[in-house]
């Protein structure tokens, strides 16, 4: 059960790391320390599977309570707080097409400046 934990905490380590990336309205400026927190549970998890007692589980639950309580706040309030306009354009392929870019161009800029550094 622990390493299916894991397992679903690295996973949405990675979906809360991309998540603001592609999307800007949803993102939040907390949101990528929320998301190596889950991305360090979940690597602790899957490392230390053979040394959880009745302590750790107890830990365990809360912090996936915790993990609950983000994703509602994540996929419900942020959603509401959206314009009519802004929900109506990230529903649309050009928008993550357009977001994409964006990324791929500031990853190619820093490899281009890494690399005139050597």
């Amino acid at each position: 059960m622990i390493i299916y934990l894991s397992f679903l905490y690295l996973l949405t380590g990675i979906i809360f790391l991309l998540t603001p990336l592609l999307y800007l309205e949803l993102g939040r400026p907390k949101d990528f320390i929320k998301a190596g927190l889950n991305l360090i549970v979940g690597m602790l998890l899957l490392v230390k599977h053979n040394l959880f007692d009745n302590l750790y589980t107890s830990i365990l639950i809360f912090v996936s309570l915790l993990f609950i309580f983000y994703l509602v706040e994540i996929f419900s309030i942020r959603w509401n707080q959206l314009t009519y306009q802004e929900k109506n354009k990230l529903k649309t392929f050009i928008e993550l097409k357009k977001n994409i870019s964006k990324i791929i161009s500031a990853l190619s800029l820093a490899r281009k400046d890494f690399l005139n550094l050597n």
